[in-house]
């Protein structure tokens, strides 16, 4: 089970980005009925590129 959740991570991490896939995770994680509302809404993957842009940014700062 251990092996399929680290393939299932990497995988997140790979089409998301690393903080886009945190972001994902934590959300689906505490807010069940906001990550399907901005599914159905077809927003997810918008604001999980926002998260990963954001995360970057907060990186690179000194």
């Amino acid at each position: 089970m251990e092996k399929l959740q680290g393939l299932i991570n990497e995988v997140l991490e790979i089409t998301y980005g690393k903080y886009g896939a945190m972001w994902r995770k934590n959300l689906y994680d505490n807010d069940r009925v906001r990550f399907h509302i901005l599914l159905a809404e077809g927003s997810l993957y918008d604001r999980i590129h926002q998260a990963e842009l954001e995360g970057e940014r907060l990186l690179k700062k000194p």
